[in-house]
């Protein structure tokens, strides 16, 4: 959203909004990067974090943004709740933001040793994830410890983008998935945007899993029920 100034004065109050789901608290520096006229600018700024006792799920909130970082994604419907709540929580403090950016971005680590472990057999990549995926072109982009391989942009429906990384990384397979909207939105639709992304998400990510992929997310499914 664009800049609101009075996030840092009001801090102790939107604790107090999301505390009993959110109890935990500190402040990091991080930092941010806005587009001027006249160039990037890259400045400092305070990021306030708001976390469950596990640290598992965490709210970040700056100036600028609200994000919700869950390491621990059984269901769609508690990560829906939290992010709905998170926002009506602000909402109360800040009617008249006006947003900028909506995006759901789902990040997963494929370790083959893990699931071959866990379904008593030994799997590879090849049923692991879709063929086409499994060719990796020269590096795109670099995220930090990640090298990104390959890199598909597609439009979604009549709103926005989404975007699917993947990499090939030591043991480990990663698929990155980012479905985002950039735009002035109504904050009101937020919720229906969220399910939509969601399942735009899941749909991609069911087109390239391979089948002993899915029969892992269902067994550990039916395990955490």
């Amino acid at each position: 959203f664009h800049p609101i100034l009075r996030v840092g004065q009001r801090v102790s109050e939107y604790q107090d909004l999301v505390r009993q789901r959110f109890p935990a608290y500190h402040q990091q520096q991080v930092q941010s990067v806005e587009m001027l006229p006249a160039g990037i600018q890259v400045k400092a700024e305070a990021q306030h974090v708001f976390s469950d006792p596990k640290r598992q799920t965490a709210l970040f909130l700056t100036n600028t943004a609200l994000t919700l970082e869950s390491r621990e994604h059984n269901d769609r419907a508690t990560f829906r709740e939290s992010m709905v709540g998170a926002l009506e929580a602000f909402l109360e403090l800040h009617r008249t933001f006006q947003g900028t950016r909506f995006g759901v971005r789902y990040i997963n680590i494929i370790r083959p040793e893990e699931i071959s472990h866990f379904l008593g057999r030994e799997v590879g990549l090849e049923g692991l994830v879709g063929g086409s995926y499994r060719h990796l072109p020269g590096t795109v982009t670099l995220d930090r410890d990640t090298r990104f391989s390959g890199e598909v942009v597609s439009g979604v429906r009549e709103e926005g983008y989404l975007t699917l990384r993947y990499a090939w990384r030591q043991k480990e397979y990663h698929l990155d998935f980012d479905r985002y909207f950039e735009g002035v939105f109504d904050p009101g639709e937020v919720e229906v945007m969220l399910e939509a992304f969601t399942q735009d998400i899941f749909e991609a990510y069911l087109d390239v899993a391979g089948p002993d992929l899915v029969e892992w997310m269902e067994k550990v499914q039916e395990a955490v029920l």
